[in-house]
């Protein structure tokens, strides 16, 4: 089912022409109903109502999936018509962990979670936070302006942008390793009563072989900069995109696929794709404060700036991250840029 009649063209097999908001089907229609990159283009105003469409067309299963912790205001742009901002992509919200546990009414349990969707370095993560931090706008040659149908967007200055770039690639990795990197989160809903859960989160290896799959006991090993996971009796060799973890939590399955590989038998995962992250991963939640933001320009300042030790003073002189990054501007003589 589309909303676009012209997209319809392109299917060769049964369709329908509808809106989320009403769907053209009776309750309980189809055992698994998907919404694929849907939930984040829904404007307030119809997004309750979506919702309840799923779960009443659904008689068994609800499969979503969405863009996973986006940092929304990193993709913001401005009409050059009517100089209203907006997403690039028309993205009116983000999911963590915590709004999609939520996402459907009660009667409905998510079961797994599988992230999935673009490997992210830490350089862009740090680039789309700095946007968002500072509002600093993008552009995009094919962004339409919802306000007046415009397709002029503009982004920030290109000093601004340079300016960016450059301390986002001074940062240190591990700072990004409590953000998630992949881009896509699916969830598999299914209608059901509540039931025990676990008391003791487990994590297993699982792998596809011949066209069978095979699961196994894994230990991990957290550091303070990264999780190793052990797992001595996977067979070898299996190609990484053959490859999964999966820690299973309270009645919920989080898996990791394609795991970077150390050895035939070890494996790093990030530190946020553990219990003690997962389950407190909130897109409402800033992944910097004003005082962890300060603390990341002060580190990329080092880096950037070794032998100006005068202008690392005055940063630390000044409390946060609007502070430093205005005693930066300053120093380098570029002026100032209004942040939200």
């Amino acid at each position: 089912m589309n909303i676009s009649l012209e997209a319809l063209k392109y299917i060769a097999t049964n369709r329908a022409c509808g809106s989320i908001t009403r769907l053209p089907f009776a309750p309980g229609s189809f055992d698994l109903v998907m919404a694929n990159d849907v939930m984040e283009h829904i404007p307030e105003r119809d997004y309750r109502e979506s919702l309840l469409e799923l779960h009443a067309a659904a008689s068994r299963y609800i499969l979503i999936a969405v863009p996973f912790m986006e940092i929304l205001d990193g993709f913001l742009t401005r009409c050059g018509v009517c100089s209203r901002r907006y997403h690039i992509n028309h993205h009116y919200r983000s999911f963590g962990i915590a709004e999609l546990k939520g996402l459907l009414p009660e009667g409905w349990k998510p079961t797994t979670f599988v992230f999935s969707g673009l490997d992210l370095t830490p350089y862009e993560i740090f680039s789309r936070y700095l946007r968002a931090i500072l509002g600093i706008t993008i552009s995009s040659e094919t962004a339409i302006c919802p306000w007046c149908g415009a397709r002029a967007s503009l982004g920030a200055e290109q000093t601004f942008q340079s300016l960016i770039d450059i301390l986002a690639q001074h940062v240190s990795p591990q700072e990004a390793l409590f953000h998630p990197h992949r881009s896509e989160c699916l969830v598999l809903y299914e209608r059901k009563s509540p039931c025990p859960s676990e008391t003791e989160p487990t994590l297993r290896i699982s792998y596809s072989r011949n066209g069978s799959e095979a699961s196994l006991p894994a230990n991990p090993v957290a550091t303070e900069e990264e999780m190793i996971v052990e797992a001595p009796d996977l067979p070898h060799p299996i190609p990484p995109s053959h490859l999964w973890l999966e820690w299973k939590c309270g009645g919920i399955g989080y898996r990791y696929p394609r795991p970077i590989s150390l050895s035939n038998h070890k494996f790093q995962l990030p530190l946020w794709f553990s219990p003690h992250y997962l389950e407190h991963l909130s897109a409402s939640r800033a992944f910097w404060s004003d005082r962890e933001g300060a603390q990341f320009l002060f580190q990329a300042v080092r880096s950037l700036f070794p032998n100006v030790p005068q202008m690392q003073k005055e940063i630390e002189l000044r409390k946060g991250f609007r502070g430093a990054w205005r005693t930066i501007l300053e120093r380098l003589g570029i002026g100032k840029i209004g942040m939200k």
